[in-house]
């Protein structure tokens, strides 16, 4: 299942979630807009896609995920091949917003997170993570092919071949996606022991606590939480559709950009790796407090190093690197606190808060730079936010809510 799982996510990861950088400037140049007009449909895709999350968690859990992946894959095919036709914004934003962002948002990822989540309960952490580190891998083999490719091939030919990437890899993988252990007689983390009912529930023999959504948003727990991975998707949602324009403008080579953008994800895997290592042994909050600390130190060098030489910009993208293992690490902590059988609906609207959050500081960072030539008033607010997050997710109550024989108590 993780390996079904990263394979999808190498895919979503390579070709659409920082692939996309790829085309941001292309696509500037090739309609003939700003460049607050070209993230405008990639925040607002964001947006979107948090509300989809919340919908297609809840989907996976009554459905099962190999249905929702083969939907994914079926239309992510297809709207890569749009996209090359496309010839004008609206039909840009038409494209972007109502197909790739309905495939590629949230639905490849949500299922095979959940399946994972759902499988492992020892090494979740691990198996998350893993899980994660498929993007990772896709950014280090695929996005720097599509860098290359775009200005040899133009980023039409580059679309139509990256639509039928997704058709090959996705749609059969998605028929191996299974839902629990459970429904093949097997345990989580292969545990030994009679083989569970088909009438089981997904959390009959776990040490999960299982909580409803409505339990989940009556705890603090659930609020911080949501406050933090807020933040965190204002800075990363300007990373990553600006992440090519603001290594040119200091200085960088836009294919060497693309490049760099791969060379982040190599280093993200054993980073991810070691963090996973770290979270299965201490407390998983605070690993992820001390690897997005490091990305606040990454940002403040893209801030104050004008004129990036090679070893500054090789520092930068390790220091950016650990996101990989901030976001899986994270999202382990959801299911220790509120178990399995619910875990896609309540990751569903938590992601929903995600894209609200996330809409905005890509479109304000693309005006800052049209007016100023610049990203340093851009950059600067998002050290305070993912700061601020920092400390929230320190402070975290790791313990989130309880189910007892008396029923639910509150954090």
């Amino acid at each position: 299942m993780v390996a079904i799982a990263m394979t999808v996510n190498a895919i979503s990861g390579g070709v659409y979630h920082q692939g996309m950088a790829i085309f941001f400037l292309p696509l500037q140049r090739g309609l003939g807009i700003t460049r607050a007009a070209t993230s405008i449909p990639m925040s607002v895709a964001r947006l979107t896609g948090g509300f989809q999350s919340f919908l297609i968690g809840a989907l996976v859990d009554r459905f099962g995920p190999n249905k929702i992946l083969f939907f994914a894959g079926l239309l992510g095919g297809l709207g890569f091949l749009l996209l090359s036709r496309v010839n004008s914004y609206v039909m840009f934003l038409v494209v972007l917003l109502l197909v790739l962002a309905t495939a590629f948002q949230a639905a490849p990822d949500q299922p095979g997170f959940i399946t994972c989540a759902r499988w492992f309960y020892k090494k979740r952490g691990l198996a998350l993570t893993l899980t994660t580190a498929g993007y990772s891998v896709g950014t280090m083999i695929i996005t720097p092919f599509v860098a290359l490719s775009v200005p040899i091939f133009g980023w039409q030919n580059t679309a139509v071949v990256m639509g039928i990437l997704v058709w090959i890899v996705v749609i059969p993988l998605s028929a191996k996606l299974k839902a629990s252990p459970e429904i093949m007689g097997l345990h989580p983390d292969g545990a030994i022991g009679p083989p569970p009912s088909p009438k089981t529930k997904i959390h009959g023999k776990s040490q999960d606590r299982d909580l409803t959504l409505r339990d989940a948003v009556k705890t603090r727990f659930y609020w911080q939480f949501a406050l933090i991975v807020g933040l965190r998707s204002m800075v990363w949602a300007v990373v990553s559709i600006h992440i090519i324009g603001i290594f040119t403008w200091r200085g960088v080579d836009e294919s060497v950009a693309g490049i760099m953008i791969g060379l982040m994800h190599g280093f993200a895997i054993p980073i991810a790796l070691f963090m996973a290592w770290c979270g299965d042994r201490w407390h998983k909050n605070k690993v992820v407090s001390l690897g997005d600390l490091t990305i606040v130190v990454g940002i403040s060098f893209l801030v104050i190093w004008d004129s990036l030489v090679l070893w500054q910009v090789i520092l930068i993208t390790l220091l950016l690197a650990p996101n990989q293992g901030t976001w899986p690490l994270g999202w382990a902590t959801v299911a220790e606190a509120f178990g399995r059988q619910n875990f896609g609906v309540i990751r569903g609207s938590l992601q929903t808060v995600m894209g609200i959050f996330s809409v905005g500081p890509p479109i304000f960072a693309g005006w800052v730079f049209d007016q100023t030539g610049s990203y340093f008033f851009a950059l600067g607010p998002l050290m305070i936010f993912l700061a601020a997050g920092v400390l929230l997710m320190w402070t975290l109550p790791i313990q989130g809510g309880i189910e007892n024989n008396k029923g639910f108590v509150k954090a």
